[in-house]
C-alpha cells in the first residue's frame, strides 16, 4: 500500500569557508553546501517512504575534512590523497573528527564537523538513531560557543530531521536575524516549511537562496515539493539534480538517482524509474537504498518477482518498515496470507514512533489489527507537521477507523495542496465513495489509473475492480 514519500527531502549540512578559521565567529562567517544526500530518516532514503529515502528530510554532508573549503587545509590534515577522489565517505569522516575531538576536546569547530559526519554515516548507513548523538555534540559546541553559525545551522537542521519542524523554524528565523543573505539558511527554512505544509512559503525560502538556484540540493528540494505539489516538473528537477551531483562520492551521487526513481515511480513513470534504479545500482551496488529503489521501479513494470529479490535484498542489510511492507503487499497479492501477516508484523514492531510514523500509519491501516493507534499516531503526526503526505495518511487511518467526517477533512486538504499522485488520488476516491459523493469518488479512481494503471500492488486492482475494468 502506499507509503509517506520518506521522507523528507533534502538539506543541508552547513561547512565554514573563512580559510582564517582559529575558532568560530558569529554571522560573519557563511556556510555552504556539499552534494551529499538529504537526511534520510527511515525509509527519506525512507521516511520519504518506499518512495524516497529521504526521511525526510533535511541534510546533506558537509566536506568534513576540509574546515575551510580549501584544498590547502586538506592537505594540511593529510589528506590530499582524497583531494582528487572529491569526498571521504561518511564513516571515514567521522573516525577522523572523532580522533581530532579526543586529540582536543575544547576544539568546537572539529566537534561540528564530528556532529555533521556522524548525521552523514547515520543517513548512508539507516542507522539513524546516531542523530541523537550528533544532535548531542552539537549541543556541547553551542554551550561552550552559542553564536557559532555553523553549529547552529546544524542544530536546525538536526531538528527538522526528527520531524520538530516548529523548532527548526523558529531556530532558523533566529539564524536569518543575524544573516539574512546567507542562502543555506534559507534553504533550511524552506524545509521547514516543507515539513510544516507550508509549501508557497518553502517556494519562497527556496528562491531566496538564489546563488544555490541550479546545485543537487536546491534541484532535490524543488523535485520533491513538485511532487507533493503536482508540479509537472518534478521528474526533470530530479533528473537534472541527478546530474549536478556528479562530483561527490559514489553513494551520494547514487541518492540522487533514487530520489529520481522514486519520484517517477510515484507519478507512473516506469521507463525513468526503471534507469534511475540502474543509475544508482551501477554507482553503488550494495547499498540498501539503491536496491529498494530497484524494487520500486519493478513493481512500476509490473516484475513482482523481481521486485522481492531487490527488496529482500534491501532488508537483509536495512529491515526498513517500508520495504518490509512492500514485501508483504507483495506475499498478499501472491496469495502468501502468512508471510504478508509476518512481515507487516515484523515492520510494526521494528518502526521508530516518530521518524517511521507515517509509515507506521499506513503499515497499521493495511494491517487492520490496530486501528486505533493508526488513528492516534495520524493525528499526532498532523499536531506537529503538514502538507500532502501527512493529510493523506490521515484520511486514510479516519476511513478506516469510521471516522468518515475527520477522513473527508483530511483527505480534501490532502488534494487541496495539487498532488497528481495516483495513490493520493486513490485515497481521497475512496473517501469520497464512502461519504456517498460515488461520481466524484469513481472520477478520483479513474483519474489514479489513467496516471499509472500499476501505481500500488494492491490499490490499483481495487481501483479497476470498483470501475469494472480488468484486474490483471
Amino acid at each position: 500500500m502506499w507509503r509517506s514519500l520518506t521522507s523528507s527531502p533534502t538539506s543541508l549540512h552547513p561547512t565554514t569557508s573563512d580559510s582564517s578559521a582559529s575558532g568560530p565567529t558569529g554571522a560573519g562567517r557563511r556556510v555552504t553546501l556539499s552534494k551529499g544526500p538529504p537526511v534520510v530518516t527511515n525509509g527519506l532514503l525512507s521516511k520519504i517512504g518506499p518512495a524516497f529515502l529521504l526521511t525526510a528530510i533535511v541534510i546533506a554532508g558537509v566536506a568534513a575534512f576540509d574546515r575551510t573549503g580549501s584544498e590547502g587545509a586538506a592537505d594540511a590534515l593529510g589528506l590530499d590523497q582524497h583531494v582528487d577522489e572529491g569526498r571521504l565517505e561518511p564513516d571515514e569522516r567521522v573516525n577522523l573528527w572523532e580522533n581530532r575531538v579526543n586529540e582536543d576536546p575544547d576544539d568546537v569547530i572539529s566537534r561540528t564537523l564530528l556532529a555533521d559526519s556522524i548525521v552523514a554515516a547515520a543517513q548512508e548507513s539507516g542507522d539513524h538513531p546516531r542523530i541523537e548523538r550528533a544532535e548531542d555534540e552539537v549541543e556541547v559546541v553551542l554551550a561552550a560557543q552559542p553564536e557559532y553559525f555553523t553549529a547552529r545551522v546544524l542544530e536546525a537542521t538536526i531538528k527538522l530531521a526528527r520531524h520538530d519542524a516548529s523548532t527548526g523554524l523558529k531556530l532558523t528565523e533566529d539564524l536569518l536575524e543575524d544573516a539574512p543573505d546567507e542562502p543555506a539558511v534559507h534553504l533550511t527554512m524552506g524545509d521547514a516549511h516543507v515539513e510544516l505544509g507550508d509549501y508557497q512559503a518553502a517556494e519562497a525560502a527556496f528562491a531566496a537562496a538564489g546563488d544555490l538556484e541550479d546545485s543537487a540540493p536546491m534541484l532535490a528540494r524543488r523535485a520533491r515539493l513538485g511532487l507533493l505539489t503536482g508540479d509537472d516538473s518534478a521528474i526533470d528537477l530530479a533528473l537534472q539534480a541527478a546530474e549536478a551531483a556528479r562530483g561527490g562520492t559514489r553513494t551520494e551521487h547514487a541518492w540522487y538517482h533514487v530520489l529520481t526513481a522514486n519520484v517517477a515511480a510515484r507519478l507512473g513513470e516506469a521507463d525513468i524509474a526503471t534507469e534511475a534504479a540502474s543509475n544508482a545500482l551501477e554507482l553503488s551496488p550494495e547499498w540498501p537504498y539503491a536496491q529498494a529503489a530497484a524494487g520500486k521501479a519493478d513493481l512500476a513494470t509490473g516484475d513482482l518477482d523481481g521486485a522481492q529479490e531487490w527488496y529482500e535484498a534491501a532488508v537483509a542489510t536495512l529491515p526498513e518498515p517500508d520495504w518490509l511492507g512492500a514485501l508483504a503487499d507483495i506475499a498478499q497479492v501472491q496469495g502468501r496470507d502468512t508471510d504478508a501477516a509476518e512481515l507487516r508484523a515484523t515492520a510494526v514492531e521494528g518502526a521508530d514512533p516518530l521518524l517511521d510514523r507515517r509509515a507506521l500509519v499506513h503499515l497499521l491501516v493495511d494491517q487492520g489489527d490496530d486501528l486505533e493507534r493508526a488513528l492516534s499516531l495520524a493525528v499526532a503526526d498532523a499536531d506537529i507537521r503538514g502538507g500532502t503526505e501527512t493529510h493523506n495518511a490521515l484520511a486514510r487511518a479516519a476511513l478506516a477507523s469510521g471516522e468518515l467526517e475527520l477522513a473527508v477533512e483530511h483527505a480534501d486538504r490532502a488534494l487541496a495542496f495539487g498532488s497528481k499522485e495516483p495513490a493520493v488520488l486513490f485515497t481521497a476516491g475512496e473517501v469520497a465513495m464512502a461519504d456517498g459523493r460515488s461520481g466524484e469518488g469513481r472520477e478520483l479512481l479513474a483519474q489514479a489509473l489513467e496516471i499509472d494503471p500499476r501505481f500500488d500492488v494492491i490499490d490499483a486492482d481495487v481501483a479497476k475492480s470498483v470501475l469494472g475494468r480488468e484486474v490483471e
